[in-house]
């Protein structure tokens, strides 16, 4: 049987490197009406921003590789 972890031990000194600060509100208050749009309307929203703001074309799935999402993860500041 395959176990899942989701959680790891990690040092005092690790733990100070992954603090990141806040989001500015200017952001959020930027990104709630796309956030409520993609919560009411589902997939359709969601590809309708990927579209625009991503060049997701229209028959492409709406889907991350995992290391494209890890370099953007560590992208962040």
């Amino acid at each position: 049987m395959k176990t899942t972890r989701y959680l790891k031990r990690i040092d005092s000194a690790e733990l100070d490197r992954e603090r990141r600060s806040p989001v500015p509100s200017e952001i959020l208050e930027a990104a709630a009406p796309i956030v409520e749009r993609v919560r009411i309307e589902g997939e359709a929203a969601l590809r309708e921003f990927a579209e625009r703001f991503d060049g997701l074309a229209t028959d492409d799935p709406v889907r991350i590789e995992r290391p494209e999402l890890e370099a953007a993860f560590d992208a962040l500041p």
